[in-house]
C-alpha cells in the first residue's frame, strides 16, 4: 500500500466532517436568564427527594469512619475527606430516628456547608441532577412521610415526575440537629 491509499480515506472523512458541520446549523445554545435551578435527586426510605445543586458541595462515596463517643446514634462518625475531617450524619436516621442498616455502592455523601464546616449527609442513593425552568415549580408537594415534612420547600414537576425539595438548611439550623450529644 502507498501512502496515497490512506490519504484518501482520510480525506473522504474530512470532507464528511466538513459537510456535516455545515449542515447541522450548530449545537443550541444554553439560554440562562437566572430562571433555572438545579437539584440533586437522592432518596430516603422511598422518598424521592430534591436538594439544591446551590447547597451541596460534593457527593462523595462512604468511606472508614471514626465513631465518636457519646454522640447520638445518628452521628455514625467523622471521616478522612482529602486531609480534613468530615462529619458524618445519617440522614434517615436523623430523621426516622432508625439508622441505615448499613451502606452499599450506592450509598453516597452530600456533603455541605454548617457555619463554613463541611458535613456529610448520608443518603441511600443519589439518582442524578435534574434541571428545571421557573415555570416548572410546584404550589403542591408530592406525598411524603410526615417526619419529611418540616424540612420540605417547595417542590418541582414536569412530565409526570413531581418531587419535593428537601431544604437542607432548614435541617441544619433546626435545634435538635444541633443537639449531638447523646
Amino acid at each position: 500500500m502507498q501512502y496515497k491509499d490512506f490519504a484518501e480515506p482520510f480525506q473522504l472523512l474530512r470532507e464528511l466532517d466538513q459537510k456535516s458541520r455545515e449542515r447541522s446549523g450548530g449545537l443550541p445554545a444554553y439560554q440562562s436568564k437566572g430562571q433555572g435551578w438545579t437539584g440533586v435527586l437522592f432518596n430516603i426510605r422511598g422518598n424521592e427527594l430534591l436538594a439544591a445543586m446551590s447547597d451541596i458541595v460534593e457527593i462523595v462515596p462512604m468511606e472508614s469512619l471514626t465513631a465518636i463517643p457519646a454522640s447520638r446514634p445518628w452521628l455514625l462518625g467523622v471521616m478522612n475527606l482529602r486531609g480534613s475531617l468530615l462529619p458524618v450524619v445519617d440522614l434517615e436516621g436523623y430523621l426516622f430516628e432508625k439508622n441505615l442498616p448499613g451502606t452499599d455502592l450506592r450509598s453516597r455523601l452530600l456533603v455541605v456547608n454548617y457555619d463554613g464546616y463541611p458535613v456529610g449527609l448520608l443518603v441511600r442513593a443519589v439518582q442524578g441532577m435534574k434541571h428545571y425552568h421557573k415555570d416548572d415549580a410546584s404550589v403542591e408537594i408530592p406525598r411524603l412521610d410526615n417526619e419529611l415534612q418540616p424540612y420540605i420547600s417547595g417542590g418541582y414537576e414536569r412530565q409526570q415526575a413531581h418531587y419535593a425539595v428537601f431544604d437542607v438548611n432548614k435541617l441544619l439550623v433546626s435545634e435538635r440537629f444541633r443537639q449531638i450529644a447523646a
